[in-house]
């Protein structure tokens, strides 16, 4: 009876030993076999859309964990598209601008998103004493030549009928800019918010002209590595869904929304909602008509096409860009086919 006992104790045993090596063998096909996280890089500068879609990226990763995105913040956009230029990053949030410049470098990119475009947010700031485009002849007007602020600045002239050579234009960093125009050393100056603002209240200015007279023009958009569209649509889907989730996130809960962009940026909710009376953001169904089809191009083209005339005029580029071949909307397409 021991013994039997004794064969019963070790069968239990060799049993239960078995039992913990096929539920670990288990466990361990289950771990392996999982799909692994893919990891991206976005590089991006402050901006409210910016910081938007990273916050709509972060909260998507929360819950979805396929991909993990890291965002290279910098100060301004010209440190930001050098990371993208050098290979730091996989996309860029930027303008329409840096779109035209990088694929002028060689760089094979496309734009995936339309995230949006300026109604009011870039201008021209005049003492309060010029109360007419036209009385900008001859006046001295300071900007920083070859920027977004320089093509704000070009279509202000042209819709007053002015050719640049009959304005004083000065040549200024964006430091230098906002001081000559408080110390009265110009009498207008190119730039954006939140600059406009502070040298309407600070430097006794209005805004005399705006990108809210040439809507569409100024375009904020996520642009990424050839490679990455062809080799990883996946994660372009994850992008755009993210965008998507963000801006329903804005509509449902705009309070819990502005929270997320202060602690984010340390800009003050009030400062955060007067910037947005100058932008305008680009739902999905907005970029299906930007984007337009191959053979039906939207709006963004022919944004693109106003850009880079304006960056070959003023030696900006020496070359032209391969249009239609800068924008990829399958991404968008994709998605109005899951809905």
């Amino acid at each position: 009876m021991k013994k039997l006992n004794l064969v019963i104790m070790i069968l239990v045993v060799l049993g239960i030993f078995a039992g913990l090596i096929l539920c670990k063998s288990s466990l361990w096909k289950r771990v392996t076999h999982r799909t692994p996280t893919q990891s991206f890089t976005i590089a991006k500068a402050w901006w409210p859309i910016w910081d938007t879609f990273q916050i709509g990226v972060r909260r998507r990763e929360e819950v979805k964990q396929s991909f993990k995105t890291t965002f290279l913040q910098k100060e301004n956009y010209v440190p930001a598209l050098n990371e993208f230029q050098i290979g730091k990053a996989d996309a860029a949030t930027l303008t329409i601008y840096e779109v035209i410049l990088a694929a002028s470098k060689g760089i094979s990119l496309k734009i995936v998103l339309l995230l949006d475009y300026t109604t009011g947010s870039d201008g021209v700031v005049a003492k309060k004493t010029i109360q007419s485009l036209q009385e900008l002849k001859g006046k001295r007007i300071g900007v920083e030549k070859g920027t977004i602020a320089h093509f704000t600045l070009i279509k202000m002239l042209e819709k007053a009928g002015l050719d640049q050579a009959e304005v004083k234009l000065i040549n200024l960093n964006l430091e230098a800019l906002q001081q000559s125009f408080l110390h009265e050393e110009v009498d207008a100056v190119a730039t954006y918010e939140p600059y406009m603002s502070n040298l309407v209240q600070q430097g006794d200015g209005h805004v005399i002209f705006s990108s809210r007279e040439i809507p569409r023009a100024i375009c904020d958009v996520l642009f990424v590595k050839d490679e990455i569209v062809r080799d990883h649509p996946g994660v372009i889907d994850h992008w755009i869904e993210a965008w998507n989730d963000v801006l329903n996130f804005k509509e449902s809960d705009p309070e819990g929304y502005l929270s997320n962009l202060n602690r984010l940026n340390g800009t003050p909710i009030s400062s955060i909602k007067e910037s947005f009376k100058g932008i305008f953001f680009t739902n999905l169904a907005e970029n299906r008509v930007a984007f337009g089809t191959p053979d039906s191009p939207g709006y963004l083209m022919e944004s693109l096409k106003e850009m880079e005339s304006f960056m070959l005029e003023n030696g900006v580029i020496q070359k032209r860009v391969l249009h239609q071949g800068l924008i990829d909307s399958d991404g968008i397409h994709r998605f109005f086919k899951r809905k």
